[in-house]
């Protein structure tokens, strides 16, 4: 999300005088949605479970977007003055001061407090926000090893792409609809006694800016089933908000839709749109995005800010609410509702970053109370002087500093440019080389595919003989060791199957969405196999079994948090496993590899607001993760006693009787991160898995 669009004030409204503008005049209640919206998303970042659908606040600000911009675009193409260059120039001046003056601070501040992993990926966000593509780049790094959102201190800059991405296209969209409706061979059908073609004629535009509407929301609708990620960031899954509040400017624009209804009707119309327009904050506060009907429902809220939009022309709503969104101190808010939702999520993200613990009530009021006057600055003393300026040096200035702050992005995200760690301590590039390795699936690996699911398969391709690994990344750990054992032995008859998922909980009737569940009825399918002799399962058992797993849902009755949901997946775990020993299989179940933040190689690091880099080298406690872990292990014992299985002990190789291993030597690392081993560590140090492939 962000206001790019001209500010709402006469001043910024007013175009060049060689370009008459009708519909222009200020209105004070769009700053007052505009902040009811940017507060909206900044409390979602602060007190998510109290703002449940504060994130609206971005939908929302689509729909002014696209009301705005059309209704300047409208009146500019009315009267033949519209000009791209003119637009465009305008967006710069608009867009980039401010995002600069993020961006470049944050870079700086990075560089001195970010491990190399996480400038490095600063970096690339600061190049794909040059040229406005964060959507696409944000959707593409959405896998299991992923920073969480916290850790990104521009991941809100998604919207601010999706618009000027909509900013490109939208005005050579309505620039072509008015040059259609012009033609020559257009006209005639002013002529024709064929009502229909007379309704098109006279209503070209606004049926096929309402044709558009009506496409990119059937097509949020089948994304949000079949591809949630996608509709999220995809633009054409979005373009639906932005092209109503165009849809809006139009019908004002040229007067449509005034109609005069009977007393009692009108009374109604009166009620509904305050129904409507009052849905806006009460969706902020409850709409939350896990409802099914979630996509339905927005529709609320939205219809609410395109009554009020469109309501200042006094046909349906009272005067009233204009008055309230009229209030001097929101509409201060919406004047600088841009720069706020600039620095909103870096200010919180850095502190999550460097300080991951919950963040007090004091740290939120000091976020809120440091972005609200830095935000004031900007749109004082750097964004209204540069859109005040006339000099046609300033947007081409702006735009070489964006090109400028994208190639340095770039040079930081390939690492060329190195943070401030890497120079303090020397040595700590030994550590930090851990967080980025990962190898699965393995060079050597080859694509299986059953029942529309994909696996991969290591070793003989005559499959006779299968061994089957099955669970999420912790399995995946393991394949690196494996394909070391089938190039040190080419004669090895066996062939070793992955079917793994990231995150998943490999107990039938367990998962986060519907493709789990499918994915594991598809792998215990195959485990039935006659070719398959051995099945191995492992995941990251204390996330799943330790009774928080709320987002693990057992079939449609709730998470594993509750503790009968719980008992009901081991039963069926247990039964899973007991019918597949009774088919004659040998199945093992692998117990989880001790894990958390002390595992972790960020964690022989210390750092502060301040640069204060410190290292030093530590084991884990066993004592600490025995305590923690001894409920689930309990649960494995005994779902193995109970179903033929073998336990195998991860931590007879990781742990001694006082401490769990997190480096060898003194500079390696053992872990790439909190939760998993990295591979060079599993090719040469894991072997508790090599008896399955001795002939």
């Amino acid at each position: 999300m962000q206001t790019s669009i001209p500010n709402n004030s006469i001043k910024d409204n007013q175009l060049s005088k060689s370009m008459p503008v009708q519909n222009t005049k200020y209105r004070a209640d769009i700053d007052g949605l505009r902040a009811i919206s940017i507060l909206a998303v900044f409390f979602y970042h602060l007190f998510p479970d109290t703002f449940k659908g504060g994130f609206i606040g971005v939908d929302i600000f689509f729909v002014i977007s696209g009301f705005l911009i059309s209704k300047i675009i409208f009146s500019q193409l009315e009267v033949e003055k519209f000009s791209f260059i003119s637009f465009y120039i305008r967006r710069i001046k608009r867009i980039f001061p401010a995002l600069i003056f993020v961006l470049l601070p944050s870079l700086f501040y990075g560089f001195f407090v970010l491990f190399p992993d996480e400038f490095s990926l600063l970096g690339k966000h600061v190049a794909s926000a040059s040229v406005f593509l964060s959507n696409l780049t944000l959707h593409r790094e959405a896998g299991y090893f992923d920073f969480a959102s916290e850790q990104k201190p521009f991941l809100h800059l998604w919207s601010l792409a999706v618009e000027e991405q909509f900013y490109v296209f939208w005005p050579f969209f309505l620039w072509s609809l008015y040059k259609i409706s012009n033609r020559k061979f257009f006209q005639q059908y002013y002529k024709t006694n064929n009502n229909l073609l007379k309704f098109i004629k006279q209503n070209f535009i606004l049926i096929s800016i309402f044709l558009v509407t009506i496409f990119s929301y059937a097509l949020n609708l089948y994304l949000v089933t079949k591809r949630p990620g996608l509709s999220f960031y995809f633009t054409g899954s979005r373009l639906w908000e932005m092209s109503c509040g165009s849809l809006i400017a139009y019908i004002m624009f040229k007067g449509k839709l005034k109609i005069n209804f009977p007393n009692k009707a009108n009374a109604t119309l009166h009620v509904l749109n305050t129904i409507f327009i009052a849905s806006i904050p009460i969706s902020f506060l409850f709409l939350s995005y896990e409802n099914p009907y979630f996509t339905q429902l927005l529709l609320f809220p939205l219809l609410g800010a395109l009554l009020l939009l469109y309501s200042h022309e006094k046909t349906l709503i009272s005067a009233y609410i204009h008055k309230l969104f009229s209030i001097r101190s929101l509409v201060f808010i919406g004047l600088i509702s841009y720069p706020m939702y600039l620095f909103h999520w870096p200010f919180i993200s850095f502190i999550k970053i460097i300080n991951p613990i919950r963040l007090t009530l004091e740290v939120k009021l000091s976020i809120f109370s440091s972005v609200l006057f830095i935000s004031f600055l900007v749109y004082q003393y750097i964004e209204k002087p540069i859109r005040a300026s006339a000099s046609k040096r300033t947007p081409l200035f702006l735009f070489l500093s964006f090109i400028f702050l994208g190639a340095i992005g770039y040079l930081v995200n390939i690492e060329t440019l190195k943070p401030y760690l890497s120079y303090k301590i020397p040595e700590s590039e030994k550590i930090t080389l851990a967080f980025n390795e990962w190898d699965y699936p393995t060079k050597d690996m080859r694509e299986l595919s059953f029942q529309d699911e994909t696996f991969w398969k290591l070793g003989s391709k005559s499959e006779n003989n299968v061994v089957l690994f099955f669970g999420d990344s912790n399995m995946e750990q393991y394949a690196p060791r494996l394909s070391t054992i089938f190039n040190s032995n080419k004669h090895i008859k066996k062939t070793a199957v992955f079917a793994t998922w990231g995150g998943l909980c490999p107990i039938p009737n367990v998962g986060r969405t519907q493709k789990e569940l499918q994915f594991v009825k598809s792998v215990i399918e195959y485990a039935k196999k006659s070719e398959v002799k051995v099945i191995v399962i492992t995941a990251m058992w204390m996330g799943y079994l330790s009774g928080t797993a709320s987002s693990h849902l057992y079939l449609k009755n709730g998470g594993l948090d509750k503790p009968e949901n719980l008992q009901k997946a081991l039963k069926d775990f247990e039964n899973m496993l007991l019918e597949l020993s009774e088919l004659g299989k040998k199945v093992y179940i692998i117990t989880g590899i001790p894990y958390g933040d002390d595992y972790g190689p960020k964690h022989f690091f210390h750092r502060n607001f301040t640069a204060d880099w410190k290292m030093s080298l530590k084991h884990a406690s066993k004592t600490s993760w025995d305590s923690q872990n001894s409920i689930t292990k309990k649960y494995l014992i005994n779902v193995a006693k109970n179903s033929w299985a073998v336990i195998l002990d991860s931590e007879d190789t990781l742990c001694n009787r006082d401490t769990c291993k997190t480096y060898l030597g003194d500079d390696f690392p053992i872990y790439k991160d909190v939760g998993h081993l990295r591979p060079s560590y599993v090719k040469k140090h894991i072997k508790f898995l090599d008896f399955l492939f001795k002939e």
